[in-house]
């Protein structure tokens, strides 16, 4: 006679498992990040340096056939063993995530994928890998997540929306002290998310969605489920992504004509047609009234500790 499922054995089980992939293990860093790029370069060594002073000791850069120097531009970030370079193609973000899991995922405890505009910010200013033990341990201590049978698998971040700073042309300098203004908390696209996570637990990989093995979950600052790429009830008490995805009017046209077809670029065409103008112009005063509303210094320690870094 079939007793059914013995969740008292199964919870049991999945606990050993944790306590194998995660905590028994040691690890060369503590926090590392995986990023593919494309012809961002004169950006990378910010992004790598200001990360470095929030707490990731490693970055995993999966190069997108940039054509700007980028390799050049990390060398000695790549000679220290800071940097592990990976040349990739056919702009497959999901693949080189999961690239990075299979073939690192015992070199780090924590593992984060972002983008070159994304910039993950402790709110209270504490080293990030801090503060994702400090949300795995409560996490993991409330009594009521084994009644569920779930631990942590990876923390979802949300972004927030960085605008153009009223800048009508490209800006020489640190972004983190150029781009200030930024959107409303609850402003719609800010419920995107990033994530942190466990990579020994996930099993497959999207832009804003992590899969885990059974038994683990994606959770929010706050211990919430989160169970797709959205998370829409985050207080950003803990961690956020800034995300700078325009930087200045200028520049977000020349993001524009990147995403204009190939063949028009191979052919050195860069023209945009007038539906395309039109798209970018909407944009654009979308973004003036809507992710230019609120200023916020959040970075302003940062940029000395940056600016010093890349002297």
């Amino acid at each position: 006679m079939d007793k059914g499922i013995d969740g008292g054995k199964i919870c049991l089980l999945i606990d050993f498992v944790w306590y194998k992939l995660f905590q028994e293990s040691t690890y060369k860093y503590k926090l590392s990040l995986v990023l593919i790029i494309r012809d961002e370069a004169e950006y990378i060594k910010e992004w790598i340096e200001y990360h470095r002073l929030a707490g990731a000791e490693h970055f995993y850069i999966y190069d997108d056939e940039s054509s700007d120097g980028l390799c050049d531009r990390i060398k000695d970030y790549t000679e220290k063993g800071i940097v592990t370079y990976i040349p990739w193609s056919n702009a497959d973000q999901r693949g080189a995530y999961k690239h990075a899991v299979q073939n690192f995922k015992w070199d780090s405890k924590y593992m984060g994928f972002i983008d070159a505009d994304e910039f993950i910010v402790s709110i209270e200013q504490k080293m990030l890998p801090d503060v994702i033990e400090e949300i795995m341990d409560k996490y993991e201590k409330n009594p009521y997540r084994k009644r569920y049978l779930m631990h942590c698998g990876g923390i979802g971040i949300n972004w927030r929306m960085y605008g153009t700073s009223n800048h009508k042309v490209h800006v020489n300098g640190l972004v983190i002290e150029n781009y200030m203004y930024r959107a409303d908390d609850d402003y719609y696209e800010n419920v995107h998310i990033k994530s942190i996570v466990n990579p020994r637990v996930v099993v497959d990989c999207s832009i804003h969605k992590m899969s885990y093995m059974k038994g683990f979950q994606c959770i929010s600052e706050n211990g919430s489920c989160i169970p797709d790429s959205f998370f829409f009830d985050s207080k950003y008490h803990k961690l956020c992504i800034n995300h700078y995805y325009c930087k200045s009017e200028e520049d977000l046209l020349k993001k524009f004509i990147r995403g204009w077809t190939l063949e028009r670029i191979a052919k050195k065409d860069i023209s945009m047609s007038q539906e395309r103008m039109e798209a970018y112009t909407k944009k654009l005063e979308h973004i003036k009234k809507a992710w230019n509303k609120n200023y916020d210094p959040i970075m302003k320690d940062f940029i000395p500790l940056v600016k010093k870094a890349l002297e």
